[in-house]
């Protein structure tokens, strides 16, 4: 499936999880995730998982056979997440707001765990 995805298919999907996330709790705070905005994207979620299932990789998971069905298609969404979690991690806003912590490190503290 992620071989037949485009990279706008593929942020919707990262969009979606992350939506998906802040519904939690603990992350509700960290998103302003309106209803609206939430329907819209399970909306064009759907729209894709439906297209990938019933137009682009029909045949793939008609392969998967009746029993394996179910698991074949939780590791093709699995990696298609990854994927699109990656292509997202790849973005240099992004990859700076990784390192962003480190310049709170005590690094007095780890200096000799982190010496070879």
């Amino acid at each position: 499936m992620k071989d037949n995805t485009t990279g706008k298919d593929r942020k919707l999907l990262a969009r979606w999880m992350f939506m998906a996330m802040t519904a939690h709790p603990e992350m509700r705070n960290l998103s302003a995730v309106t209803p609206e905005v939430r329907t819209d994207t399970d909306k064009q979620l759907a729209a894709l998982v439906s297209r990938l299932i019933s137009v682009t990789c029909p045949g793939q998971v008609l392969a998967a056979g009746p029993q394996n069905r179910k698991a074949r298609m939780e590791e093709a969404f699995g990696a298609l997440g990854e994927v699109a979690m990656l292509e997202l991690m790849s973005n240099q806003d992004v990859a700076s707001s990784i390192n962003n912590y480190t310049q709170f490190l005590d690094l007095s503290k780890l200096k000799d765990l982190l010496q070879p």
